[in-house]
């Protein structure tokens, strides 16, 4: 019997899919910067899309010779969304990639990174080329994950659950542990009713804040803390409007603090947190002898003026997810599919004990 080979998908194909020249999609392929970022997103749609493999000895590497298993290579890639155009100088992603480096290296993996700041197609040579074992994929923009989930395997880490990433393992920070440990912490310095401020905004992609809110809500009623009705917003916040939102926010606070109706200010990001902490003190309030303030810390420095905080455990996060994807590369079996991390908790210095006041 003649084993039936499957058709090899060619340049010419690619070229066929984008009604683009060969010289075009060989160019944008080959990496260079003369063409624009709608035809390089283009291209690199369509070579994805169609599962391009650029030459024989890629094949090989990713089919193995005479269709066996392919050969591994032991590399990965971290897939990350950044939040600036350029991470040079981004102690957080610096700080990051050296952990995911030392723990990737424990396990006989050495990770290559993939940052982009604006989504325009995933173009990476080493995915299509065959020599990428899996990814470890951080990122909001669900494109992505479409482009990689099938071609090789890959674990979502710090990404909120969606359905249609059902099947793709995921690692995240378990916050109604976090929440329910800071607000334990609250209910026993005396706070009974506190403000809070979210954003509504689903961002792009896959992002929202909705499951950390909902984290927050849970873990109030669980410990007898009221959010008050007129100090629970819920804004629309994005880069452009945060300043803006927070300074709104602020003055509304403050009148209920002045009332001593609220004792506490809990946001799902330390950022708000943050910002609201010198208007809130340019307002002439004192922190944390009139409000005490807390948030999520998802970053790796030390929180800006000491803010008590639930905090990432970057370094649980990374181990989970470089163990989870090792497992899926070399077929291990496992029952989980979704890894929960749980955060720490720092003390910091922006909350004490409240005498509450009717």
């Amino acid at each position: 019997m003649t084993a039936v080979l499957e058709k090899r998908i060619t340049i010419k194909d690619v070229a066929r899919e984008t009604g683009m020249s060969l010289a075009t999609v060989s160019g944008v392929l080959n990496g260079l910067d003369e063409f624009s970022e709608k035809t390089k997103k283009k291209v690199w749609d369509a070579a994805n899309s169609l599962n391009y493999i650029p030459n024989s000895q890629a094949r090989t590497l990713r089919a193995g010779r005479e269709q066996q298993e392919r050969c591994k290579t032991g590399i990965i890639i971290h897939v990350t969304h950044l939040g600036g155009e350029n991470p040079v100088g981004n102690s957080f992603e610096s700080e990051r990639s050296v952990m995911l480096a030392w723990e990737a290296g424990k396990h006989g993996l050495y990770p290559i990174s993939y940052w982009y700041h604006q989504l325009k197609g995933f173009q990476c040579p080493q995915v299509i080329n065959g020599i990428v074992d899996g990814a470890i994929v951080g990122t909001p923009h669900l494109e992505v994950v479409r482009t990689l989930r099938g071609k090789i395997p890959l674990v979502l880490m710090d990404v909120p659950f969606s359905l249609e990433n059902a099947d793709v393992p995921m690692v995240n920070i378990d916050f109604r542990y976090g929440f329910m440990k800071l607000f334990n912490h609250l209910k026993n310095l005396g706070h009974r009713r506190i403000g809070t401020i979210s954003s509504t905004s689903c961002g792009d992609g896959m992002s929202t804040e909705l499951p950390v809110f909902n984290a927050l809500l849970e873990a109030a009623r669980m410990n007898d803390i009221e959010i008050h009705p007129e100090c629970n917003i819920r804004e629309d916040i994005s880069p452009a409007t945060h300043l803006q939102i927070m300074e709104k926010a602020a003055a509304q606070f403050k009148k209920y603090i002045v009332k001593k109706e609220i004792s506490a200010i809990v946001s799902p990001w330390l950022s708000y947190t943050e910002t609201l902490f010198p208007m809130l003190t340019g307002m002439g309030l004192k922190i944390p002898e009139d409000v005490s303030l807390a948030g999520v810390h998802c970053e790796i420095r030390t929180p800006a003026n000491n803010v008590t905080s639930i905090v990432y455990d970057w370094p649980g996060l990374i181990k989970t997810s470089v163990e989870a994807l090792k497992n899926m590369i070399d077929k291990k079996q496992t029952h989980c599919g979704n890894f929960l991390v749980r955060p720490d908790f720092y003390e910091g210095a922006t909350v004490r004990t409240y005498n509450y006041e009717k």
